[in-house]
């Protein structure tokens, strides 16, 4: 039994289940657009959802756009979980940016989208697995003084309870750690559950939070989304 398993793992092919064909859609946030590449839908596999554009991005993107001031003074920003990289893309009008995704095939396009996109500023794209400290430790390489970033950005990024910690924890490293750097959340309310834990760890990790006025928005079909600012209050220790 384990000689045929050992069979089928050799001949399966895991791209068979991949979609890389995606259409090109503009994106027009006050005055500023932003073009990206985007499958009509995302892929069977649900790691690969960052190939579709979702909610919380275009809310997060909207705001930073009516709100420039925010980036005026930027010298670097960083954006988690990019996906197809609107935010950080938008952002890029504003202040150079690093763009990270965990997944492969979404870096990809990631990367296809930032060659789409003609920014002011520079744009990098790079692996980043939030537990690992290797990746942590090379984006924070590329930031301003290897110190860290000045906003960290992240959108539709709370996806399940477990992975909470490693979130607010890499977002604290990447911000090097710096009393009054900020974490911009887009977020979009699916689950109490995450909801109440999203204030509960962003505190652990030292960050105090607030929604940011005017952001919440209903999305239709009992969603909600939100804007959260969180500013690091005390320097956290190394999240694993």
């Amino acid at each position: 039994m384990s000689q045929a398993l050992s069979l089928y793992e050799d001949l399966f092919d895991s791209s068979l289940f991949d979609n890389e064909s995606y259409e090109v859609q503009d994106y027009r946030f006050s005055g500023q657009t932003v073009k990206l590449l985007c499958s009509a839908s995302a892929t069977t596999d649900y790691d690969l959802t960052g190939q579709i554009l979702w909610p919380a991005a275009s809310m997060l993107a909207g705001y930073l756009a009516a709100n420039p001031a925010i980036l005026q003074n930027c010298t670097c920003a960083c954006e988690l979980g990019a996906g197809l990289g609107l935010v950080g893309l938008l952002a890029a009008q504003a202040c150079p940016v690093v763009l990270t995704d965990h997944n492969d095939v979404v870096l990809r396009v990631l990367g296809r989208n930032a060659e789409l996109n003609q920014a002011h500023h520079s744009i990098r794209c790079l692996k980043l697995e939030w537990n690992s400290q290797d990746d942590i430790e090379q984006i924070l390489q590329i930031s301003p003084d290897h110190k860290g970033f000045d906003i960290v950005l992240g959108a539709d990024v709370c996806y399940s309870l477990k992975a909470l910690p490693a979130l607010f924890g890499v977002a604290s490293q990447l911000l090097g750690g710096r009393l009054g750097c900020k974490f911009l959340l887009g977020y979009v309310s699916r689950a109490y559950s995450i909801d109440k834990q999203i204030l509960i760890q962003a505190q652990i990790a030292g960050f105090s939070i607030q929604e940011v006025p005017n952001t919440r928005k209903d999305l239709g079909g009992s969603l909600e989304g939100v804007v959260y600012s969180l500013t690091l209050q005390e320097r956290s220790g190394t999240h694993s």
